[in-house]
């Protein structure tokens, strides 16, 4: 499944590529189409190995194969937030709220919390931590 998953990859971030080559795909503004590609490819290699780590995980738990776009949405969603976030404190507050959004969804809160760990290293088990208490980053978060 792995070499399936990877050679889509390549074949999506290939056409990619080529559509920035022929003029048809959205440029950046500075014309560095090699630059866009390879932040592609990257991006694109690390979705693929984050969907990867996370059905190996649900294959495990015996997860409907009707769940698992949520499951996969989710850790998505976790990972594209987790990047974008600095500070440790922040990091846990924007994951416990994704864990409690997607639980009051209908999906498993312990699966959930289990995916963030293994897949992201994201420890989202504990006490909720407060979202008001001092922190010495602050990050603006996207509301959209």
């Amino acid at each position: 499944m792995k070499e399936r998953a990877h050679d889509r990859t390549e074949r999506v971030c290939e056409n990619y590529a080529l559509k920035l080559s022929l003029g048809t795909g959205a440029s950046r503004s500075d014309g560095d189409i090699e630059k866009q590609a390879a932040n592609y490819t990257a991006g694109q290699a690390r979705i693929s190995r984050l969907r990867a780590d996370t059905a190996e995980l649900l294959d495990r738990e015996g997860v409907p194969s009707i769940v698992r776009p949520y499951y996969y949405d989710f850790v998505l969603r976790l990972a594209k937030r987790d990047s974008e976030l600095v500070s440790e404190h922040a990091r846990r507050v924007e994951g416990r709220l994704q864990l409690e959004l997607w639980a009051a969804r209908g999906l498993s809160r312990n699966l959930l919390a289990h995916i963030a760990l293994q897949v992201l290293g994201l420890d989202l088990t504990g006490p909720e931590p407060d979202p008001c208490a001092a922190d010495d980053t602050r990050v603006e978060l996207d509301r959209t």
